[in-house]
């Protein structure tokens, strides 16, 4: 495999990871009271973008009421924290949960403007959703019901948001 293959193999990994993190943050918001207790910190319309360089892949995280919120990119209002990865690899070991977004803004992998005041909240909302995806309550609530609908998809989305294929 040459460099250009595996590159896009990385973009395309990174774009599946950044689809499955919005719907386990939902997912989790919805199941786990400890995530979604982490998540209303953040104050009301607060919009976060966080991706890889300018268009690349992203998610956009919006507080409603103290209830998470996840935008299109076409329907999201601008966003008061912008995070941007400094290469696919540091947003790869972010959206698999192996590092967390506080130590890669700490460690300069990020560039970042805008309101940087909730990028700790952020931090531990997002460690709250590794640890969860992790235990064995979220493969128990979701894992049976969604392999039975198509076991090799399903299987892709686990193995991509347990940083298998990392």
């Amino acid at each position: 495999m040459n460099a250009e293959n595996i590159k896009s193999t990385q973009k395309i990994l990174l774009a599946a990871n950044i689809f499955y993190m919005g719907r386990a943050c939902r997912a989790c918001c919805k199941y786990a009271p400890e995530t979604a207790a982490e998540f209303a910190k953040i104050r009301s319309g607060f919009v976060a973008r966080i991706g890889t360089a300018p268009g690349g892949a992203e998610i956009f995280v919006r507080s409603n009421d103290g209830k998470f919120d996840l935008c299109s990119a076409d329907r999201a209002p601008r966003p008061d924290l912008d995070v941007r990865f400094k290469s696919n690899d540091a947003a790869l070991r972010f959206f698999l949960g192996k590092k967390s977004l506080a130590a890669c803004f700490s460690q300069g992998q990020t560039i970042t403007r805008g309101d940087t005041s909730q990028i700790m909240t952020l931090s531990r909302f997002f460690d709250e959703i590794a640890n969860y995806i992790m235990s064995k309550k979220f493969l128990e609530r979701n894992g049976r019901e969604l392999l039975e609908r198509n076991v090799s998809v399903h299987k892709l989305r686990f193995a991509t948001l347990l940083g298998r294929l990392g």
